[in-house]
């Protein structure tokens, strides 16, 4: 497998920039600007651990680690090994955690295990505090380059197409100069629909401008201290309320907004579009297209999900081989409305009790020689002779 792995790199190497060898035009970019990027999402180990996470990261070229931000000296052992680290953030389970804090609701008024975007508490405690601290450690650690929201969850438990709580609904209101007007909040988003209110997508675009003001404040605050210092979304939907809202808050020329899209999966059965080998379509084109009205300065990256569970154990199509690995990451991040790919979580090729139990008859090493193929074949610098890493990766007790 080794062998067949290292074939394949050999064989696109005339289309890439050869390993070991940097291109001096390229020194003077800022970490994004490459044509192409890789980056991995989930906590790595330290080099006390087994496997040193981090110099597999390194070999295999990959640009930054959403997630991966911890102790100083793994900040600074990240920094020695030139890989870039991203905060990041969650909008789930905050209610429950957060005195004060106020749930969002949905437009058949169904409270949601999210916090409203706008509750001051959740605000301060999730996204103000934590944002401004990476900012800090950003300016003695210049490796600490962003920070990431996962918003995944407004879409589920239940869907919320955008915050609907009585606030937020008072607010829009106001806003249409129909205050004191009273409607259910179990029929909020049906009263919306009628000919003879205001539309549904007035109450969106007020939601998501509220959002955009918010993260400006957020944004300006960190820029003025770091001007770039990124934000990103996950999903990164930019039809979805808060990737659009965080999309136009944050982008500045210094520090574009990264979408990490989540709808280009080729995982299990229904979930994305068409996920056979060679038989799907990212999207990318109206992903960009999307993001090209709202004229912000932006990167996206198409994603794999690397989990195994039963349904797919139980469909031979979905085996998480390294061969789908590296299809999935040659067609995201080869795609030419892509800037580059990401695929997490990344423990699951990093730890071996993870990695023996979900990927049983494969060998780590042979995942991470795809991903340095992959990167290579896109023109992502990857370092080292070819055979020392051989050497190296075969030392790998997995």
């Amino acid at each position: 497998m080794i062998r067949l792995i290292a074939g394949i790199a050999t064989s696109v190497m005339l289309c890439a920039v050869a390993y070991g060898q940097v291109n001096d035009n390229t020194q003077d970019k800022l970490w994004w600007d490459h044509p192409k990027i890789a980056i991995v999402y989930g906590g790595v180990s330290g080099a006390e651990e087994p496997i040193d996470s981090l110099e597999l990261l390194r070999i295999s070229g990959i640009t930054a680690v959403v997630g991966g931000v911890s102790s100083e000296a793994m900040i600074q052992r990240a920094a020695d090994k030139g890989i870039n680290l991203i905060g990041l953030g969650y909008a789930w389970g905050i209610p429950h955690a957060i005195p004060s804090c106020r749930s969002a609701m949905n437009d058949k008024g169904q409270i949601s295990t999210a916090a409203c975007p706008f509750s001051e508490p959740f605000w301060d405690a999730n996204m103000r505090k934590p944002v401004m601290h990476m900012v800090r450690r950003s300016l003695e650690f210049p490796n600490i380059v962003g920070y990431f929201v996962d918003s995944e969850q407004y879409a589920i438990y239940p869907r919320t197409p955008a915050c609907f709580c009585h606030d937020c609904w008072e607010k829009f209101m106001k806003y249409k100069g129909l205050a004191g007007t009273q409607v259910d909040e179990t029929e909020r988003g049906q009263w919306l629909e009628s000919p003879d209110t205001p539309s549904y997508e007035e109450y969106i675009d007020l939601v998501v401008e509220r959002l955009a003001e918010q993260y400006r404040e957020l944004a300006d605050a960190a820029h003025a201290l770091n001007p770039t210092f990124v934000f990103g979304n996950l999903p990164g939907n930019p039809r979805d309320w808060q990737c659009a809202g965080m999309a136009r808050g944050t982008a500045t020329d210094q520090a574009p907004f990264f979408s990490l899209l989540e709808n280009t999966y080729a995982s299990e059965p229904g979930y994305g579009s068409k996920p056979e080998r060679g038989g799907w379509e990212p999207g990318f084109v109206k992903d960009r297209a999307g993001f090209d009205r709202m004229g912000i300065p932006y990167r996206i990256l198409g994603g794999s999900w690397l989990t195994v569970n039963t349904k797919e154990k139980a469909d031979k199509r979905y085996t998480r081989d390294v061969f789908q690995l590296y299809d999935q990451g040659h067609r995201l991040g080869g795609h030419h409305a892509s800037d580059g790919y990401w695929f997490g979580p990344v423990g699951q090729i990093l730890s071996q009790e993870h990695f023996r139990k979900n990927y049983p008859g494969s060998a780590i090493r042979e995942y991470w020689l795809a991903v340095r193929s992959i990167n290579r074949l896109l023109g992502i610098e990857v370092p080292d002779d070819e055979g020392e890493v051989l050497q190296y990766l075969r030392r790998i007790d997995d």
